[in-house]
């Protein structure tokens, strides 16, 4: 047997009831032949480890690139991110859109007028509505300014009642700034609501209660 042969497990499973020179010659051959296979092995499953991290970055590069391409794109024209479902075989009707806009056929036309001028009343006593929850009486809210009181009286001989734009941020205070004294005593950092905004909120509810009794008392629109 020559030294390059690595023998098997067999073999020197069979030589230990004579253990020689040369069973030890043949162990140290499979010990050999075992830690160079084993670095075989080792050696591929780095190279396939190498190449799966050469195609990860190839791949990286590709995505990068289309990024790219994306924001250059959208550098010189508008790109909607949205998909919609658009039915090919459906047309537009023209004669449909003309007859939204008018009257249809058998319809009185001074009925069509009427429904269209009560739409209009309708709009307009919405957006009021809207504007009065946004303002308030000048004289319930007036800091006692010369100029303020007198240009409120000189409106107030000339209308039934002035009217100021309503501060939604007047509510709530401002917390304490960050690594103040107040900041670190105040368990609430100054976020507590104040007696004003209880107050604040009990004036607004009394509003709305007689702005709804004034909707209701008020006729309908002819």
């Amino acid at each position: 047997m020559s030294k390059n042969a690595a023998p098997t497990l067999r073999e020197l499973r069979d030589s230990t009831k004579e253990w020689r020179l040369e069973t030890d010659m043949k162990l140290l051959a499979y010990l050999e032949g075992f830690r160079n296979n084993m670095f075989r092995r080792i050696k591929e499953v780095q190279t396939q480890v190498d190449e799966l991290a050469m195609d990860c970055n190839e791949t990286s590069v590709d995505l990068s690139n289309t990024f790219n391409e994306l924001l250059m794109l959208s550098h010189t024209q508008f790109v909607e991110n949205r998909i919609d479902e658009v039915d090919d075989d459906k047309e537009e009707d023209p004669e449909a859109e003309e007859e939204a806009d008018g009257p249809g056929e058998g319809e009185d036309p001074q009925a069509f007028a009427d429904q269209l001028h009560q739409k209009y009343i309708d709009a307009v006593s919405f957006a009021k509505d809207a504007l009065l929850q946004c303002i308030v009486p000048l004289a319930d809210n007036c800091d006692g300014d010369d100029d303020g009181d007198s240009v409120g009286g000189e409106e107030q001989d000339g209308h039934d009642e002035v009217r100021r734009g309503r501060n939604a941020y007047r509510r709530r205070r401002l917390p304490y700034i960050i690594g103040t004294r107040e900041f670190f005593e105040d368990e609430l950092v100054g976020l507590k609501p104040s007696e004003d905004e209880e107050d604040y909120g009990e004036e607004d509810e009394e509003e709305e209660d007689e702005e709804d009794e004034e909707e209701q008392a008020r006729p309908p629109f002819a």
